[in-house]
């Protein structure tokens, strides 16, 4: 029986279809079989997912997808080289192959295929994620794609696959060199390991799934200096050519409080300020970046709290404690302030006593200001912040942080 799609045609069509195990055939670019030696990359990414809420749906909706084997070369078809629609993890995927401009020419260069051999349901709140039978499948599906492609380099979007290979391919005696952890990057370790096919070792490269939290710029400097001919092959299909490593930035982020006590709600709300600093923090080094909090207070006891949320939360290096005390005249005039903003509370003043206590609340607010942007001046040379008319979709959280700058670190 022959096969065709509307979609793409190769010299591997026929074989990829036969295969058993394989759901869906893999897309294959029109220009990949007749490309020079070490030109051939394969990407495989995790799965396909359907969106459909309605549970009783669900199944008829997997079953339609499990039997069209032309689902993933639709897929890319449709989002990567028309661009009809997106998912975040398909568009980042797409950065790191250089953005290219001619999306139908770079990907008639290339081969891409889905591991996992079922459909996954994207519930609301709670996606479906593959079971170690489902890797399994896939690795024995890649196997006959691997086999049949011949690539040259072999790029897997997402690390999970990895935590299987040496197991599945020790239990089927395939030569194979093991799973390598082999940097850090941003919260993700990357992986190697390499296959044979047909007496060629083949490489092959694990980085972090291309969803939240992904760096573009540090994955791509990753690559760049570990899978450079790998690299130099998309640049050279995407039309761009093999950049420098991406400047780094460290953001640094900072909260003033000008609280003398931690009576009542106190504790509680400058409690949520640090999680709400260390919980930014967190995200952006998540996202491979470079980052750091300070919190900065006015009194000694309130920064001994405040070190023992450190601790409570382990945040390590990336929230910082700092402490201004305030004595004398400043701190009288700033106790009454607090004195001013209590009575407003329990009677109407006048105008002229209006005035007064308004100009008196920004005593604490400007004193703790100062101090933080002085010790961050002296501490990150060169940094400014961003001006305060900055979007707060620019911002991390959204938040109005009392400091927020960035600032370009050495590679």
């Amino acid at each position: 029986m022959s096969y065709s799609d509307p979609y793409t045609s190769s010299p591997f069509d026929q074989d990829l279809a036969n295969s058993p195990g394989l759901t869906w055939v893999p897309w294959v670019g029109k220009n990949y079989a007749n490309l020079p030696k070490s030109r051939k990359v394969l990407i495989v990414a995790e799965s396909h997912y359907t969106n459909e809420q309605d549970a009783e749906k669900v199944t008829l909706t997997v079953e339609q997808i499990m039997g069209d084997k032309t689902y993933t070369r639709a897929v890319v078809t449709e989002s990567l080289v028309n661009a009809e629609w997106s998912t975040r993890t398909l568009s980042t995927m797409h950065q790191l192959f250089y953005s290219p401009k001619d999306r139908e020419a770079f990907w008639n260069d290339v081969a891409f295929f889905n591991l996992i051999q079922r459909p996954m349901w994207y519930r609301d709140g709670n996606p479906e994620r593959p079971a170690w039978q489902d890797f399994w499948a896939g690795w024995e599906a890649f196997l006959k794609v691997a086999e049949i492609l011949k690539p040259d380099h072999i790029l897997f979007i997402g690390v999970e696959a990895a935590n299987h290979f040496n197991g599945f391919m020790a239990h089927h005696g395939r030569d194979h060199v093991s799973i390598h952890w082999a940097e850090k990057v941003g919260s993700a370790y990357a992986r190697t390991a390499s296959l044979s096919v047909d007496e060629k070792q083949i490489p092959l490269h694990f980085i972090k799934h291309c969803g939240s939290y992904f760096s573009t710029d540090r994955w791509s400097d990753y690559l760049h200096r570990n899978a450079r001919d790998l690299m130099a092959s998309l640049a050279f299909s995407a039309g761009a050519e093999i950049s420098s490593a991406p400047t780094q930035r460290l953001h640094v982020l900072g909260m003033a409080k000008s609280s003398l006590n931690l009576k009542g709600a106190k504790e509680q709300k400058l409690e949520l300020d640090f999680l709400r600093l260390a919980y930014a923090v967190r995200e952006l080094r998540e996202a491979g970046e470079e980052a750091i909090g300070y919190l900065l207070v006015l009194v000694p006891d309130i920064a001994r709290t405040a070190a023992g949320w450190c601790e409570k939360y382990t945040t390590g290096e990336g929230v910082v404690i700092l402490c201004e005390p305030i004595e004398g005249e400043t701190l009288e005039a700033l106790l009454k302030e607090k004195a001013d903003n209590a009575l407003g509370l329990l009677r109407p003043l006048d105008f002229d006593e209006a005035y007064r206590a308004l100009s008196l609340a920004n005593i604490g607010r400007e004193l703790g200001e100062r101090a933080l942007q002085k010790f961050i001046d002296s501490r990150h040379s060169g940094i400014s912040p961003l001006h305060e008319n900055t979007p707060r979709e620019q911002l991390p959280l959204q938040v109005k942080w009392d400091f927020y700058g960035t600032i370009d670190l050495e590679n």
